[in-house]
């Protein structure tokens, strides 16, 4: 792997799993590019206004707009980015790579290895071993021996089952190994780079850590974009406490809070902007 360097841009991608995130981030064009792609001479391509597809998917008509989740599959483009972060840009990112799991340590390290070498990203920091979460420490980390993508630091997060039943397995718990925690908050502080996008896939613990990052100022102090995994359970009574469960309603109530941190009162340290720089983005 090469050094890390320091970069003015960063992708800290929290629950890098096998590396699949990385390898989108550095790979993989957005739904606007192709679109642009497939413009006529002369038209000026599809605007980016909405997540609806036109009549053909294609930008046949230029008033149709082809950033479309229903043909991000077959067309292959990364549905994940916003238009602005076209793939060329994604590769002037440096990142830094978290997982607990240590039953994804080497094909996480395969593809960083990878990614460098073939000087798709300037520099690929791992963290193997080590979950974001509320405190610099250790603590238990449950491992989802059916589909590794299921383990959590949330040891009664229930599994699926050998049939691909989502929380009909044993609880991750059952299977545990001890990792390092780091500080959300500092860390995300602690950051030299001028510029952060971060995409958040922990299985759980992504609302405490959300929930520090936002009251703290940390998140609109310092991360420009923000993905998340939304996973209901997990330590939160969603039902006594009334809180949405669909995703969608989900990422209403988390846009809203960032849209409406207005008012500096909640922050900690002293931030001069008149509004919080973070957008929203989706993360499956």
């Amino acid at each position: 792997m090469q050094a890390v360097q320091a970069c003015d841009y960063l992708f800290v991608d929290v629950g890098a799993n096998s590396g699949d995130s990385l390898i989108k981030w550095f790979t993989q064009p957005n739904c606007y590019e192709r679109c642009y792609e497939r413009s006529l001479p002369g038209q000026p391509g599809c605007l980016p206004s909405n997540e609806t597809c036109g009549r053909t998917g294609t930008c046949a008509n230029a008033n149709e707009t082809c950033f479309c989740n229903k043909l991000a599959k077959q067309s292959r483009c990364g549905w994940e980015w916003p238009w602005w972060l076209p793939v060329g840009t994604r590769q002037k990112y440096c990142a830094e790579a978290f997982e607990p799991n240590p039953l994804l340590q080497k094909k996480l390290s395969h593809a960083a290895h990878t990614l460098t070498n073939h000087g798709r990203a300037p520099s690929i920091k791992i963290h193997n071993g080590t979950a974001l979460s509320l405190t610099d420490g250790y603590a238990s980390f449950g491992l989802d021996l059916n589909f590794t993508y299921g383990s959590s630091l949330i040891l009664d997060k229930k599994t699926m089952d050998i049939h691909g039943k989502a929380g009909r397995g044993g609880a991750v718990g059952e299977n545990k190994v001890t990792v390092r925690t780091l500080d959300a908050v500092r860390y995300i502080r602690s950051l030299p780079n001028k510029h952060i996008a971060l995409k958040l896939d922990v299985e759980g613990s992504e609302f405490e850590i959300l929930r520090d990052l936002l009251v703290s100022g940390a998140l609109c102090e310092r991360v420009d974009f923000l993905w998340i995994e939304w996973h209901t359970g997990g330590r939160i009574n969603w039902k006594k406490l009334g809180l949405p469960i669909s995703e969608g309603e989900l990422t209403k109530v988390y846009s809203w809070m960032l849209g409406s941190v207005q008012n500096r009162r909640i922050v900690v340290m002293p931030d001069l902007s008149p509004h919080c720089r973070t957008f929203l983005g989706r993360w499956a």
